[in-house]
């Protein structure tokens, strides 16, 4: 719990003070724009393939309804530290528009990925968007 506190105590004095510089083995950030956080943004559909063997319940033990989906985001852990589950965020995506708007976020992705963004499609047979863009997490 105290790491959680700490690392994000850490972000947000990264995003209020942009002149922070942060060296570790992997990454090097010189700045942070204040209004927006750069993420790379893909799509997933709630099947087994794709999710574990509960592919209706995100991580946070939210239950999907399939007559009534929401716009539903899963984030990697240094998202989800940043923003926490159940908020909402919006998205920009300039590649992508048709995806831009407000989100919630209940999932997460594997512990690989960083400054991801995976957004819920729930039926892909009739939404065939597939890709991965640049986008922005917009405050």
């Amino acid at each position: 719990m105290l790491s959680y506190i700490m690392f994000t105590f850490v972000i947000r004095d990264i995003i209020k003070h942009p002149e922070t510089i942060i060296k570790t083995d992997t990454v090097s950030v010189t700045s942070v724009n204040t209004d927006s956080i750069k993420v790379r943004v893909t799509v997933y559909h709630p099947v087994a393939e794709q999710c574990d063997d509960t592919p209706l319940v995100t991580a946070d033990g939210y239950k999907i309804n399939p007559d009534k989906p929401k716009r539903v985001v899963g984030a990697s852990r240094d998202i989800v530290y940043l923003i926490g589950y159940g908020n909402k965020i919006t998205l920009s995506i300039p590649l992508a528009p048709y995806l831009n708007g407000d989100y919630i976020l209940h999932d997460t992705d594997n512990g690989k990925q960083i400054r991801h963004i995976d957004i819920l499609i729930f039926n892909p047979t009739v939404c065939r968007i597939e890709g991965s863009w640049v986008g922005y997490i917009v405050f």
